[in-house]
């Protein structure tokens, strides 16, 4: 009986790391200077010192006391290197979100990266994945500074980085961002487009009467 339960515990976390999403060097946003996306650098705050960041945002919901852990590695590291990281924590959750929560904490997100460019602060933003919400905000950056259409954002910046069913995940996990980030990625994004939504011009005010009515398009 000890034997099967080593087994069965032993596959398990196999099957746990075959699906998880490991930590690697912060991977620059194109088109910035200054901003970098990843996935959660939990184990790794030293890889962030080495990359030059100074400004972490950390853009997901608390499932597993995850996001503490997170926040106390970096203040030990800041310690350690005798500078200090700026964290921000926006609880963005992936599915069943908030239509008008959820924009606002984007446009949050946004506006943090943003000022962090212009005052040429490298900043990481994540989620747990590093695919999905970080996925959206780091398009969306990338329009507002840039001016890239959301069509070609949409396929570069979100699908080539495994966003929804560009990663690979079960469908149930790609229908539940189809159905609340990716309507959110392109009413924010259409906003950009017609000028509604600028770099200079980002406020919670792009979030009134916000719907996630909208596109669902998938990256296959």
């Amino acid at each position: 009986m000890q034997v099967k339960i080593l087994i069965i515990s032993s596959m398990a976390l196999v099957c746990g790391l075959a699906h998880a999403a490991p930590f690697t060097t912060p991977a620059r946003i194109p088109g910035t200077k200054h901003l970098y996306r990843g996935a959660q650098p939990i184990g790794h705050p030293d890889v962030l010192t080495k990359s030059g960041i100074d400004v972490v945002v950390i853009f997901k919901n608390d499932t597993k006391g995850e996001v503490k852990r997170e926040k106390d590695e970096l203040t030990a590291e800041g310690t350690k290197r005798m500078r200090p990281f700026v964290v921000h924590h926006i609880p963005m959750e992936w599915k069943q979100i908030d239509s008008k929560r959820a924009c606002e904490q984007t446009i949050q997100a946004l506006t943090v990266l943003l000022a962090a460019e212009k005052a040429g602060a490298n900043a990481y933003v994540h989620c747990t994945a590093g695919e999905d919400r970080t996925g959206m905000v780091s398009g969306l950056a990338r329009m507002l500074l840039n001016g890239e259409t959301t069509d070609k954002i949409f396929a570069d910046e979100l699908c080539e980085n495994g966003y929804s069913d560009g990663g690979g995940k079960p469908s149930s996990v790609t229908k539940a961002i189809e159905a609340g980030l990716t309507p959110l990625f392109f009413t924010l994004a259409r906003k950009i487009e017609s000028g509604v939504l600028t770099a200079k011009n980002i406020s919670l005010k792009a979030c009134e009467g916000v719907s996630l009515v909208g596109e669902k398009k998938s990256c296959h």
